[in-house]
């Protein structure tokens, strides 16, 4: 869609054009938290890092697109995970002096 509306009409609508921005700036990352080793970033998913991603071997699908991806419980473990990385790095910056990385 060349013009897509960003209006919402619904309480769905809403939430879903919302959400779609949120995640759109989480990947672009202009706070620079990201580790750049994510796999999924709320509704979407890493589908291509140099080379197409390859699924599990065991793995019943070939891709993602398609699969139900639970992006509040998605965010809330990248949230925890980013937390905890730059709460370590927080605290070895303190141990050498405030110098930073």
């Amino acid at each position: 869609n060349a013009s897509p509306s960003m209006t919402a009409s619904t309480p769905s609508d809403y939430a879903l054009k919302t959400d779609l921005l949120d995640d759109t700036f989480s990947v672009i990352d202009m706070e620079k938290v990201m580790s750049g080793t994510e796999e999924q970033i709320g509704g979407f998913d890493l589908i291509c890092k140099g080379t197409p991603i390859k699924m599990p071997l065991n793995s019943t699908f070939k891709t993602h697109l398609g699969c139900f991806n639970n992006r509040k419980q998605q965010l809330k473990k990248l949230a925890k995970i980013t937390a905890a990385r730059l709460t370590q790095q927080f605290a070895q910056d303190q141990i050498n002096g405030g110098k930073g990385s």
